[in-house]
């Protein structure tokens, strides 16, 4: 097994960490939790697509 079991826990660990910066915005007045967690959802998944993308663009990503 190559790599460490604890880097498994980094994506998890990052949407979590953009899902309480969504939450706890100033500004944005009373949030509600489902609409933090959507955004965080909205913005994680383009965030991968566009990285799996930009790295399939300079074959950084292929499959073997």
């Amino acid at each position: 097994m190559t790599g460490s079991p604890l880097l498994a826990l980094l994506p998890i660990l990052s949407f979590f960490l953009g899902f309480a910066l969504v939450l706890g915005r100033p500004g944005a007045g009373k949030r509600d939790w489902r609409l933090a967690f959507l955004l965080a959802s909205v913005a994680w998944g383009c965030f991968v697509t566009l990285s799996s993308e930009l790295l399939t663009l300079v074959d950084d990503l292929a499959l073997p």
